[in-house]
């Protein structure tokens, strides 16, 4: 962990205390320049809240959890239960820096996540969450006696939304293997790693790359939510020339699974105001230069149910695209 001050003597001499009460844990390096060096980050960027309900009465969290420090380590302690899971892929956690109460009456819990790959671990865990039980007062308790609290769903979508349209930088290792695949001509490329590694996220650089080149690009998913969620990821990155911008958004192409009748279609955004509309594409069937294809493992599993089967004989009767991208999860594809 690098450690920043802003150079004032009361922070040095906090830093040099910090330093001797820790013994050999703790360095110090004096950069001259914070803004040119490599490591100069705001901590805030790697942070976010995440909103947690329950059935306390009003003023009970207040007043039964934060006027004690036993309980509100009771508490904090469910919560950073709450943020571990085990997987085959190994054991996730997230640091929980706070906890805070806000004007609702609900509490925040301010939680550390660096990069897309612990952002995508983090929807997997709040998905899969179950509610927890926080005793409120002694050592011995009765079910009545313990407040059930929950991760707010509705909140975490919407965090979620805004932190993944707001990371756009790749991982050391994703950048390799995207520089590899481009030195070797691009063509057809399966990317297969485990939930929350960031698949989705290479796709998206993959496709900002091909969209920069006057190409068509259509980008399939089983759900609408997540294409519109990628659609609004390229809408931003491309704000820094707005005179292009709507050129380029109107070569994204979207797919999505339908509840209705017949074969799903294709649709395209576009800016009115400051949100996304969704229309007909200008042009009904470009030659695509690139289709990627989301939960690959889903769309193609022979055990599909017919919105995704007719999904995917959708993307099969087009015209073969000059490189498909399928994302894939290693754990569960054929």
């Amino acid at each position: 962990i690098l450690l920043t001050h802003d150079g004032v003597a009361q922070s040095q001499e906090a830093v040099e205390k910090l330093a001797a009460d820790t013994h050999d844990k703790v360095r110090i390096w004096h950069v001259p320049d914070l803004q040119s060096s490599p490591f100069a980050q705001e901590a805030g960027d790697f942070h976010t809240e995440m909103k947690v309900t329950a059935d306390w009465t009003e003023g009970q969290l207040d007043l039964a959890l934060a006027a004690s420090n036993e309980a509100m380590e009771s508490l904090a302690s469910a919560v950073r239960e709450a943020l571990s899971r085990v997987s085959s892929s190994g054991t996730s956690s997230f640091p929980l820096a706070g906890l805070f109460v806000d004007d609702d009456n609900a509490l925040l819990a301010r939680v550390c996540i660096p990069e897309v790959g612990s952002l995508l671990e983090m929807r997997n865990i709040v998905i899969d969450s179950q509610v927890l039980q926080v005793p409120t007062r002694g050592a011995r308790q009765t079910e009545s006696d313990k407040i059930k609290i929950k991760f707010d769903l509705t909140n975490f979508a919407e965090m979620y939304e805004d932190a993944l349209c707001t990371l756009e930088k790749l991982t050391a290792h994703q950048n390799s293997m995207i520089q590899e695949y481009n030195a070797k001509g691009g063509g057809n490329l399966h990317v297969l790693a485990p939930a929350g590694a960031g698949k989705t996220f290479v796709g998206l650089h993959l496709m900002l790359e091909v969209l920069k080149e006057s190409a068509n690009v259509l980008f399939v998913a089983s759900n609408e939510a997540m294409v519109l969620l990628v659609a609004k990821w390229i809408w931003k990155r491309l704000k820094e020339d707005e005179s292009k911008q709507e050129e380029v958004l109107g070569r994204l192409h979207l797919l999505s699974a339908s509840l209705e009748l017949g074969a799903p279609q294709v649709f395209s955004v576009s800016e009115q105001g400051s949100k996304l509309v969704k229309h007909a594409p200008r042009v009904a069937a470009p030659e695509y230069s690139m289709i990627v294809v989301d939960e690959a493992h889903h769309i193609y599993s022979t055990h599909a149910p017919p919105p995704i089967q007719a999904l995917r004989k959708r993307v099969e009767e087009m015209a073969r695209p000059k490189r498909l991208v399928l994302l894939s999860d290693v754990s569960q594809s054929d």
